[in-house]
């Protein structure tokens, strides 16, 4: 074997190295196939994944104040419960109405998503948003202000009874 094809086979082993193929003999006519796929340009990486829920609720970037986080920043349980307590008289009515309707219920989950500075995006009761009940707190918890936080989006949690 002379130097020159020696020189040109180890060329091509090395590109075919540098692409991460397994090293094999190769002849001199898969050294232009080797070459090609060494000068592509590489790729950047991995495609952003699309979250497959649409809904604001399961964005992996909401944080939940609902117990299933222990660490918080930004608004607390204690904050968002208080808030809710001093507005209350806005979300009686609602209750009301969903009690003369339903003579059952006795409580209802009250889930809304809380931007950084306090305003409420979305509302949520009993993991249904179209209902009349939520229609209704929707539009009561949109009037209502939190204190602003560091958290770009949270979802909070709360139970509220039902008068009679």
């Amino acid at each position: 074997m002379s130097t020159s094809n020696f020189s040109r086979s180890a060329g091509v082993a090395v590109a075919v190295l540098a692409i991460g193929l397994s090293l094999s003999p190769l002849g001199a006519e898969a050294a232009p196939a080797a070459a090609k796929r060494a000068s592509r340009p590489a790729k950047k990486g991995p495609r952003p994944v699309r979250p497959r829920c649409r809904d604001i609720f399961c964005h992996s970037e909401v944080l939940r104040l609902d117990g299933s986080k222990a660490e918080v920043t930004g608004l607390t349980e204690e904050q968002v419960e208080e808030v809710v307590q001093t507005q209350r008289r806005r979300l009686e009515p609602c209750l009301i109405e969903a009690r003369r309707r339903d003579p059952d219920k006795k409580q209802a989950r009250l889930e809304f998503v809380v931007n950084a500075p306090g305003r409420v995006l979305a509302v949520r009761v009993d993991g249904k948003r179209g209902s009349s009940l939520a229609r209704c707190l929707g539009k009561q918890m949109m009037r209502i202000r939190f204190p602003a936080s560091s958290r770009p989006r949270m979802v909070a949690a709360v139970t509220l009874a039902v008068p009679e």
